[in-house]
């Protein structure tokens, strides 16, 4: 939200805070290796290069103060992560940010888009899994259904 030029958290349901960047800031970070840094990530710095300029790789945890909001890290800074969102037809959405852009691009609010066939090395997605409210129910009822068998088996003499 833009509040007289200035980005801040976005209230969600009124509990948590949304950041402006992956590393609980809504300052833009720095791409500088440092053990007391706070708000550093993997990122192209226009005018300082790389965080690594041989390979533009870090090691996870090497922002290790740089801890994102769900105790995660090195959330900005890898590549694009693609998402659902269409744009402009057979376009689909990129969020996260990019190794090769710049910090203003980590904002949670910068975006791009991308036709799903295209590759490129910044460009990619994250595997996550998020059950479906009723994969506890339909375990516990398989659960069941297989003792009963089983206790049906042994009663019968099987």
């Amino acid at each position: 939200m833009v509040q007289g030029g200035v980005l801040r958290s976005i209230p969600q349901w009124g509990r948590r805070w949304y950041w402006a960047y992956p590393t609980k800031s809504n300052t833009e970070p720095t791409n500088v290796f440092s053990s007391t840094g706070t708000n550093n990530a993997n990122y192209y710095f226009l005018s300082g290069g790389s965080s690594d300029p041989t390979n533009y790789l870090t090691v996870v945890v090497d922002f290790a103060d740089s801890q994102g909001p769900y105790n995660t890290y090195d959330m900005g800074g890898d590549v694009f992560q693609w998402n659902e969102m269409i744009v402009g037809g057979l376009n689909r959405g990129q969020r996260g940010g990019s190794f090769d852009i710049s910090g203003l691009d980590l904002q949670s609010g910068f975006g791009t888009a991308s036709y799903p066939l295209n590759e490129d090395s910044d460009v990619g997605f994250r595997v996550a899994e998020v059950p479906e409210p009723a994969t506890m129910a339909i375990l516990v009822l398989g659960v069941l259904t297989l003792l009963r068998r089983r206790n049906q088996g042994t009663s019968s003499g099987r």
